[in-house]
């Protein structure tokens, strides 16, 4: 009598361990990828007038995937921002600092614009602004480009 009741306690936890352990395995979803910025990352760029390459401003974390993109600072200008560029516009997971590329701004105004970046998830932006030439003892000859 004693034997069948093992037997059917043994059965029993076989029978739990086989209902028990898949529940065990990583049927967890996928998280989203998400940008966040960095910390000691700034919102807000404020570059010189006769800047050229600024290394380690736009600084985020990235969980997955990402992209990047400029917009002029104004959204009612859909004319494409040729003055700033980024050293890199997709990437992968991890600490990001791309480097940015600007020429030097030959107007008297200050310039903006935006750089924005996206995850499948979440965005996020970083306002740039670069001040222009000065008015006095510069004459009126522009500064040279030196990418050109």
């Amino acid at each position: 009598m004693i034997r069948p009741i093992k037997y059917l306690f043994s059965l029993l936890a076989i029978c739990m361990m086989a209902v028990g352990l898949p529940a065990c395995g990583d049927d967890d979803e996928p998280v989203a990828a998400v940008v966040t910025m960095a910390p000691g990352a700034v919102a807000n760029i404020e570059l010189d007038y006769p800047a050229s390459i600024i290394p380690g401003k736009v600084m985020f974390n990235a969980t997955g995937e990402w992209a990047a993109e400029i917009f002029p600072e104004s959204r009612a200008s859909n004319s494409h921002v040729s003055w700033i560029e980024l050293s890199a516009y997709k990437g992968g997971a991890g600490n990001q600092s791309l480097q940015i590329f600007v020429t030097p701004n030959n107007e008297q105004s200050v310039r903006y614009a935006s750089i924005t970046v996206s995850s499948p998830t979440n965005s996020i932006t970083f306002h740039v602004s670069q001040k222009g030439r000065p008015a006095s003892g510069g004459g009126n000859q522009p500064e040279p480009n030196p990418g050109e």
